[in-house]
């Protein structure tokens, strides 16, 4: 077994484990931050462009995406070997542990609001999360029918 293998898991890992533990914190943390009251209707278009702009900005980007970073790229591959960032970076799979991380924060961050403290700050944030995650889904579905696909 490669060494970035294990490297890989250990992130992924700690990444749903956070969003798991954050999801569980956020009502306490944004119970404290007071919000203005906003209306449904702001909020709904407020989450809709969150999810639009996370899909077409992913989509949009789904060729160069964390792959043109030119300073990291040199730097990994002058240390490891030619094609060892691009090599890492197709097995890391960046865009679905964004997917699953933002799903597990928003996910258990409403349930854990509704299950508490039913702030409309920690309502807001975590469905933020999940409208970013949804769109990022859709990016990456779509993706695969319209090359180049996202990994």
């Amino acid at each position: 077994m490669k060494i970035s293998n294990l490297v890989i898991a250990a992130i992924w890992i700690y990444l749903l484990a956070d969003s798991w533990l954050q999801g569980r914190e956020l009502p306490e943390l944004m119970n404290r931050v007071p919000l203005p009251e906003v209306s449904q209707l702001f909020i709904s278009v407020f989450l809709a462009i969150v999810f639009l702009l996370s899909l077409w900005i992913t989509f949009w980007q789904r060729h160069t995406l964390m792959e043109d970073l030119p300073l990291i790229t040199r730097s990994v591959d002058r240390r490891f070997g030619a094609g060892t960032y691009r090599n890492f970076l197709h097995r890391f799979r960046p865009i679905g542990i964004s997917i699953l991380s933002g799903l597990i924060l928003g996910t258990v961050g409403t349930w854990s609001t509704y299950a508490s403290t039913r702030s409309q700050a920690a309502y807001l944030i975590s469905w933020i999360f999940l409208a970013a995650a949804l769109g990022l889904l859709l990016a990456l579905v779509v993706s695969h029918r319209h090359p180049p696909a996202l990994r």
